[in-house]
């Protein structure tokens, strides 16, 4: 019984430590997504509006 209640105590501390590493995870892939859409060109996002103004121009 004793084996098993170590085993046991060793597999929540398992899960506790990839609990804990949840966080990590999650601001990781949330700095990864921010730098991705900072890399984002600006001269797409410029071309995009251009575009834009003219088919409003375009429509009147």
């Amino acid at each position: 019984m004793h084996v098993q209640n170590m085993e046991q105590t060793l597999s929540d501390n398992e899960k506790v430590k990839t609990i804990n590493q949840i966080p990590d995870s999650i601001k990781n892939k949330t700095k990864e997504i921010q730098d991705e859409f900072n890399n984002t060109s600006n001269s797409a996002l410029i071309l995009t509006g251009k575009q834009a103004v003219k088919n409003l121009k375009d429509n009147k």
